[in-house]
C-alpha cells in the first residue's frame, strides 16, 4: 500500500464488511494515501456486478446534510437520480430533506420524496 495514491474501497453492499473498510482507512491514514468509496447495489453475492432496479436514490450519512445545504452537491445527487430514470426503470426517485437543498435540485429531475434522518440536529427555519 506504500506505492499508491489512491485507493477506492469496496463499501456498503458491494462486497465489502466493516473491518476491511475501517483497516483500509486506517492504513490509509498512517501512509497518506487517499481513500474514496467504491460503493454498489445489494448483490454480496454477484460482488455487486448484476445489474439490479434502483427505486429512491439517497445520500447517506453526512453527504445527506452536506447536499441539504450546498446547492452543487444536492445537483449532483439529484442527476444520479436522474441516470436511473429511464422507460424501463420509471420509478426512480429522488429522497432528500424538504425545503432544502435537496428540493431545490430535484424540481427539474426525478420526483422527489421529503425524508428526515433522525440522527440529525434540525433546528427551525427562521
Amino acid at each position: 500500500m506504500k506505492t499508491i495514491h489512491l485507493a477506492n474501497v469496496a463499501c456498503g453492499l458491494h462486497a465489502s464488511y466493516f473491518s476491511f473498510m475501517n483497516y483500509t482507512v486506517e492504513m490509509a491514514k498512517e501512509t497518506e494515501f487517499l481513500v474514496g468509496a467504491h460503493p454498489s447495489l445489494l448483490d454480496r453475492q454477484g460482488f455487486g456486478r448484476r445489474e439490479m432496479t434502483i427505486s429512491p436514490i439517497k445520500p447517506h450519512g453526512a453527504v445527506y446534510g452536506q447536499c441539504a445545504r450546498s446547492a452543487p452537491l444536492a445537483n449532483a445527487a439529484a442527476s444520479v437520480a436522474e441516470v436511473f430514470l429511464t422507460p424501463n426503470n420509471p420509478n426512480v426517485k429522488s429522497v432528500g430533506l424538504a425545503g432544502t437543498e435537496h428540493e431545490t435540485a430535484a424540481m427539474e429531475g426525478a420526483p422527489f420524496i421529503p425524508g428526515i434522518c433522525t440522527f440529525f440536529h434540525y433546528s427551525s427555519p427562521r
